[in-house]
């Protein structure tokens, strides 16, 4: 299906916070967004289909730092089989700077960029990145939040460490649970009663998820 631009202005700070309440909006068939600087970006909407028939779109150029001197072009592709993920390109479209799974990216033009999506990964993922000297790098945190507030979907045991030597809960099926950090394959739950603890999930349950409800690998 081919993806269409619909252009809107939002109450961004109510999406996403004050950091950004004063940025314009994009969206993109399918729940795809795009929050950028106005006054440093051109939209170009140049969707493109690529082999398979997948589209991908052009979505705009713009300076991903207000005080430096090269434009970028910021490309949507939905991918192959249900991959959706961005691409930052220099102006030519010769030099890959970004590509990264998301389904929702904000450029503020201040020398960072922020993607979020559950794609090609376990869960809804923030991601920030910053821009220096014509290079974008990845800027590490101690762990990934989740904040998804669900049930298990058959009985756990939590523990204290990532070690899982020393027991802290024990959850039966179907019981609310909160997760609300993740490193690797380990993620951070919350009981119902509030005792938290740590449980190991492999990335093996795709598109359904076995052990709680709403974390599975989305992507192949």
């Amino acid at each position: 299906m081919k993806l269409m631009a619909v252009f809107f202005i939002c109450a961004t700070a109510i999406c996403y916070g004050q950091s950004f309440q004063n940025l314009d909006s994009i969206k993109i068939g399918g729940g795809i967004s795009v929050l950028y600087n106005k006054a440093t970006t051109k939209i170009l909407n140049k969707d493109t289909v690529q082999e398979s028939n997948y589209h991908f779109t052009i979505v705009l150029q713009t300076k991903l730092d207000v005080n430096d001197t090269e434009n970028y072009r910021l490309v949507f592709d939905e991918g192959p089989s249900a991959d959706p993920h961005f691409i930052i390109y220099d102006k030519t479209m010769k030099t890959e700077l970004l590509n990264t799974g998301g389904t929702n990216i904000i450029i503020p033009s201040n020398g960072f960029i922020y993607v979020s999506g559950h794609t090609n990964n376990m869960f809804n993922c923030r991601k920030k990145y910053k821009y220096n000297n014509r290079t974008i790098e990845g800027v590490q945190q101690p762990f990934s939040y989740v904040g998804l507030e669900t049930v298990a979907l058959k009985d756990i045991i939590i523990y204290s460490d990532i070690l899982y030597k020393q027991e802290v809960a024990r959850v039966p099926a179907n019981s609310q649970v909160t997760v609300l950090l993740n490193s690797g394959v380990d993620y951070l739950i919350k009981t119902p009663f509030g005792l938290v603890g740590w449980i190991r999930i492999e990335e093996d349950a795709h598109w359904g998820g076995s052990t709680i409800k709403g974390l599975y690998y989305a992507g192949d």
